[in-house]
């Protein structure tokens, strides 16, 4: 988390004419965020083990008001998320990734299998404006420690030009603000990247390190070998897994197509726990991981993996997953 003592506050801010005015008051941050390695991140001169919830954003009508200030959690998830959002995440001290709404996108998806289209390059172009705006605006704000654009791209029948897409997204963010790491692509397929992140979504242990540690020695889990530049020493991140549904007894389905991953249909918090908990211990245990993230926070609608309700109410009893997640991998 970010430290009180890394914020600064100043008093006066500007009005309409560019003058001072009287009483008002903002703050800012002198923080070093650097990544080293298998090491991970550091701030402030401190190792920054990551073990972050996906907070994808959306809520009930009734809740949207309070989404702000009610759960301000790391991994911001396919979304722009509101200035508010932001102010509180710098005030509470919590570290988030900032991202946008990518899937979906033409010139990121599997079915771009016409790059030559006009309607790639157009999406690529709205896309990269947008995107720009983005980091213009938030860039100031310093619970915000890494930039991901885009989630889960794939190169259709052109390999060269996505990666010739995914570089540049990379060199504009990087050019815009070169003091944040830029994930260009969360979970897959990399060609340049500060960030190394895989999706890998395992039931157990053992099906999570045949992923990890592949017995032929090469590089962890990446989806496409070939589709992919290749790990270089990055900071080597699992920022998607787990998804297990879990529909606590007195609630009911959202949806007659609610699911979580694996086909699993929970019926305990205990059974929850006892799912997560050996895949965080595992992960935490090895020296070339930096870092995790759970899927996910919140239910979403008709993805009712995560572990509160969609109305932000707990489906396990404060505390529990406090412990779990809440681990230390320097002091194991």
């Amino acid at each position: 988390m970010l430290r009180q003592k890394d914020l600064n506050l100043l008093r006066g801010a500007t009005d309409e004419r560019g003058g001072i005015q009287q009483g008002s008051q903002f703050f800012f941050c002198q923080a070093k965020l650097r990544t080293t390695g298998k090491a991970g991140e550091q701030i402030t001169g401190e190792p920054l083990p990551h073990a972050q919830r996906c907070l994808h954003g959306t809520a009930p009508n009734h809740l949207m008001k309070f989404l702000t200030v009610t759960a301000a959690l790391d991994c911001l998830h396919q979304k722009v998320f509101e200035e508010r959002f932001h102010y509180w995440a710098d005030k509470l001290g919590y570290l988030t990734w900032g991202e946008s709404a990518s899937w979906g996108i033409t010139a990121f998806s599997r079915a771009s299998n016409h790059y030559y289209a006009p309607e790639v390059w157009e999406s690529f172009a709205n896309f990269m404006a947008e995107w720009k705006e983005v980091i213009e605006r938030d860039a100031s704000h310093p619970s915000i420690i890494a930039w991901t654009p885009s989630n889960e791209t794939w190169p259709g029948d052109d390999l060269a030009l996505h990666q010739r897409f995914m570089t540049e997204m990379y060199d504009a963010t990087k050019l815009l603000d070169p003091t944040r790491p830029c994930n260009e692509a969360s979970g897959y397929h990399h060609a340049k990247t500060d960030l190394w992140t895989v999706h890998i979504y395992r039931s157990n242990v053992e099906d999570m390190k045949k992923a990890l540690e592949p017995e032929d020695g090469g590089i962890p889990f990446t989806h496409h070998r070939e589709w992919e530049k290749g790990h270089h020493g990055q900071p080597y991140i699992n920022d998607e897994f787990g998804g297990f549904m879990f529909i606590p007894p007195e609630r009911a389905k959202f949806a007659d197509n609610t699911w979580g991953y694996y086909g699993m249909d929970l019926k305990s918090e205990d059974e929850l726990c006892a799912r997560i908990e050996p895949l965080v211990d595992y992960m935490i245990s090895l020296p070339g991981l930096s870092g995790y993230c759970y899927t996910q926070l919140t239910d979403v609608e008709q993805e009712q993996n995560g572990v509160y309700n969609y109305d932000r109410t707990p489906k396990v009893t404060p505390g529990k997953l406090a412990k779990i997640f809440g681990k230390d991998p320097y002091n194991k």
